[in-house]
């Protein structure tokens, strides 16, 4: 306001007292701005000075004491040049630029501290009993993991937990992305934050506190957030060596107008050390890395360490495991043979009923197979066999085919039994079923690894599952280059033997066996589902089940390497035109401070296209 009226007034038309009084008010005004609000470059620039090494703070620093020192000196003996206002546009510029950078990186970790805000702060505990009807609401602070819930329709969830009882529905798109409704069934798993459907629900906590799936994957963002790519390492140590040349330009260029023109060494000094401050160069990679990672956050796909997204651009073979990654995970009813008396309704009502009180996996899909929710008493389990028990003076069994062979007799089926699992039912001297059980393929894994094909990926499968099975997987899913039974040890010399090759690998697994090859791939996607093992081994974490995050993680980790070299390029060659232009004396002071922060802005809105400021909508993945 104070520095307008010089630029814009005739010559004579503001008086000496006038102007004396502007820049006197303009001093002022710059003090808190230069001391407060600039506090930090001083701070920044003193911290690398400590440290014996150049700081991008440093020729900011070093800029504005000079431009305000000069400025009043002249002030205060009532001639000169003043660029009170090149200092206060200086400060504001460059904490905008700052300021639009550090919103870019806490872009990642908003859905995050959205979804801790929105978990209750309390949760109806049942007794000993479960008894739904009764119930005691607790502060969410005093639940322990073995606690049981109730959680009713439309209520969010409030820990992790397994259902124990009840059938249902849970929209958790606001954890994982996924935005269909996730069916949840007793043995099902329930995650913090999402919220249950139609159905109440008796879920048993598992994990609480600072082991909670909201606590794991925030300590993995925050860790991913803290680590530098080795771009962006290369880009500060360039900017170290950048500032010391510049100091020595800058020195130069003032030795030499000291002799052409005496009265023009400050401001080209001044403008010199204002218009090429390495801003620009720092910010290039992280701003574009962090972007991609907001986006990538989005869509259920969490990086967990810096280098990931560049090195996922780069990548040339992608290696999936087979059981919970291409395939659902759990053991699904595929097929019934009766031999016996009864039909397919009977059978599924004797096995569940036989089957009410295990926890195994096939249990749990023989349950989910039939709506029958009787129970049989006094089941005596056999470890490794089955289970065994007396209705109405007839034995029953349900296990392995040779534990119901035992009191059924000879199985009746004169082919060769199927490569699937299977679970057998019978009763003294009968047969009843036999119950194929298979690990299906997930709905989109086929056209995922088309997809990556399309994209010039190569694709292979490794698993530790029986040769057959892992072949008939990867025929479903299009891959051609699969191996089956394949151990931990097997698995890291495959993707070591690729390496050799010159691939540049990421695996995609979630099992304890995948943590090796996991740590060992240039790049590795851990399941959400998975253990804690494989997500703490990852670089990043898919919180949903949806294999097309990785599709569109890879797309976008290939535009973000785009935009991080369009900012490096852009900052060089700004720079490079910028260092002769202001030490020939063609920038002023003003138009420095301009260029320079219209540099750094030029970078943050660049990388802004890869993650657009509106907020992240609720119920949209962390």
């Amino acid at each position: 306001m104070f520095a307008v009226p010089a630029y814009l007034a005739d010559p004579g038309d503001v008086t000496p007292d006038i102007e004396r009084l502007m820049h006197r008010a303009s001093l002022l005004l710059t003090v808190p701005a230069l001391t407060y609000c600039g506090a930090e470059f001083f701070i920044g620039a003193w911290r690398g000075m400590v440290a014996r090494r150049w700081s991008m703070d440093a020729p900011i620093a070093l800029g504005l004491a000079t431009a305000f020192a000069a400025s009043a000196w002249s002030t205060l003996r009532g001639s000169g040049p003043v660029y009170f206002d090149s200092v206060t546009m200086f400060v504001f510029l460059v904490l905008g630029a700052r300021f639009l950078e550090q919103e870019i990186r806490h872009r990642a970790g908003d859905a995050l501290e959205r979804l801790a805000a929105v978990l209750p702060e309390s949760a109806e505990r049942l007794g000993a009993d479960r008894d739904a009807q009764q119930t005691i609401t607790v502060p969410l602070a005093e639940i322990a993991a073995g606690d049981c819930l109730l959680v009713r329709p439309g209520a969010r969830i409030p820990v992790d937990g397994v259902v124990v009882q009840g059938n249902s529905d849970a929209d958790e798109s606001l954890v994982t992305g996924e935005s269909r409704p996730v069916p949840k069934a007793p043995g099902e798993r329930v995650v913090a934050g999402s919220v249950n459907g139609a159905g109440p629900l008796v879920v048993r906590t598992t994990q609480v506190g600072a082991e909670s799936t909201v606590a794991q994957i925030a300590r993995l963002v925050e860790r991913g957030l803290a680590e530098k790519p080795a771009i962006a390492q290369l880009a500060d140590r360039a900017a170290v060596w950048f500032v010391g040349g510049l100091f020595a330009v800058a020195l130069a260029s003032g030795l030499a107008w000291a002799v052409v023109d005496p009265a023009r060494v400050l401001p080209v000094v001044i403008a010199l050390l204002i218009v090429t401050c390495p801003c620009a160069l720092s910010l290039a990679a992280p701003a574009a890395l962090t972007a991609g990672a907001h986006n990538l956050a989005r869509r259920g796909l969490l990086s967990t360490r810096g280098h990931a997204i560049e090195t996922l651009a780069s990548v040339t073979d992608i290696v999936f495991d087979k059981t919970g990654t291409l395939t659902h995970g759990r053991p699904q009813l595929v097929h019934t043979r009766l031999p016996g008396s009864i039909d397919a309704r009977e059978a599924l009502a004797i096995a569940a009923a036989l089957e009410s009180a295990s926890e195994h996996p096939l249990a749990h899909a023989l349950r989910a197979a039939t709506g029958d929710t009787r129970a049989a008493a006094n089941l005596c389990h056999r470890p490794g066999a089955g289970i065994e028990v007396d209705v109405a003076a007839t034995r029953y069994r349900i296990g392995s085919v040779d534990f119901v062979a035992g009191l059924a007799g000879a199985p009746p089926w004169r082919d060769a039994l199927p490569a699937n699992t299977l679970v057998a039912l019978g009763r003294r001297d009968e047969w009843l079923a036999l119950f194929e059980f298979d690990d299906t393929l997930r709905d989109n894994a086929r056209a995922v690894v088309a997809a990556l094909k399309t994209a010039g990926i190569r694709v292979h499968l490794l698993s530790g599952d029986a040769p057959a099975m892992a072949a008939r997987i990867a025929q479903h899913a299009g891959i051609h280059d699969c191996l089956g039974g394949a151990s931990p040890e097997a698995k890291l010399r495959h993707v070591e033997a690729l390496q050799a090759s010159g691939a540049i690998v990421a695996i995609v697994g979630d099992g304890v066996n995948d943590a090796p090859v996991l740590g060992r791939a240039q790049v590795s996607i851990a399941m959400g589902s998975g253990t804690d093992v494989a997500q703490a081994a990852a670089d990043f974490l898919l919180l949903s089940s949806d294999l097309d995050a990785i599709n569109a993680a890879l797309s976008l980790a290939r535009k973000t390497r785009a935009v991080m070299r369009q900012n490096l390029l852009w900052a060089l060659a700004y720079n490079l035109l910028a260092v002769p232009l202001a030490a020939l004396g063609f920038v002023t002071p003003l138009v420095a401070t301009i260029g320079m922060s219209g540099s750094s802005l030029i970078v943050a809105a660049n990388a802004l296209r890869l993650a657009p400021l509106s907020r992240t909508r609720e119920g949209k993945g962390a």
